[in-house]
């Protein structure tokens, strides 16, 4: 099998959360392969950059995978039915925020 690094730039959404908290959730959907690791996130200009290791071919057998974003400090509710994995932390260019990427997997 044939690999390659891909990159992905997202701005994150924000959304009311679903929890009831009346709190707000940011996160983003990217299209990757099921087996594909996410080996990086960073920012740049306003974006967060995600680097993945996937198979070198089409995205034809890509899905929606959903990640998260929660600032330092701030409460991170539990999603129901999934799990959330760390991915990495990267630092806003203006403010020097950091923010931390989690990945909602089923359990």
């Amino acid at each position: 099998m044939i690999q390659a690094v891909r990159e992905y730039s997202v701005r994150p959404f924000v959304a009311t959360s679903a929890g009831g908290g009346g709190g707000q959730q940011r996160g983003f959907t990217l299209p990757l392969e099921p087996e594909a690791k996410v080996l990086s996130v960073h920012s740049r200009g306003g974006f967060v950059t995600v680097l993945a290791l996937g198979e070198k071919r089409d995205v034809s057998g890509a899905v929606k995978r959903e990640f998260r974003v929660y600032g330092t400090g701030e409460p991170i509710e539990p999603v129901p039915g999934k799990r959330l994995d760390y991915v990495g932390t990267f630092f806003t260019e203006r403010t020097g925020q950091a923010w931390h990427v989690f990945e909602l997997r089923p359990y």
